[in-house]
């Protein structure tokens, strides 16, 4: 029996590449809510519009959608506070792929020597 990978998608991703993600690697689960991921500025945008406030309950909703994933696509709202949240929050987290170059210094913690964490 093959394992599978719950996928959460933490930045602004089109349906449709969510669909091609899914079609092309049947072994995951893909947990996204479009409606709680930043709004894009323009297609492609990968990062969204930083100034988006969400309610509280839906910080909360994206928070509990994130805390339950094997693996992020995206740093979450590209902020490393919230990258480092979702670490604490959730010991199942293993991966998280960042969209820009030099996406490593977010994904452990500043005061930790470049290789210790790798979840």
């Amino acid at each position: 029996m093959t394992e599978r990978l719950r996928v959460a998608i933490a930045a602004p991703l089109e349906p449709e590449l969510c669909e091609l993600l899914v079609a092309r690697e049947p072994r995951i689960d893909l947990v996204v809510d479009q409606e709680l991921l930043l709004p894009p500025q323009m297609p492609g945008d990968s990062f969204g519009d930083s100034s988006h406030r969400r309610t509280d309950d839906e910080q909360a909703r994206f928070d509990a959608l994130l805390d339950t994933a094997d693996a992020l696509f995206g740093v979450p709202d590209q902020r490393p506070k919230a990258l480092a949240r979702v670490v604490r929050a959730n010991p199942r987290l293993r991966w998280v792929h960042t969209i820009p170059a030099g996406g490593g210094r977010r994904s452990r913690p500043p005061s930790s020597p470049p290789r210790s964490w790798s979840g």
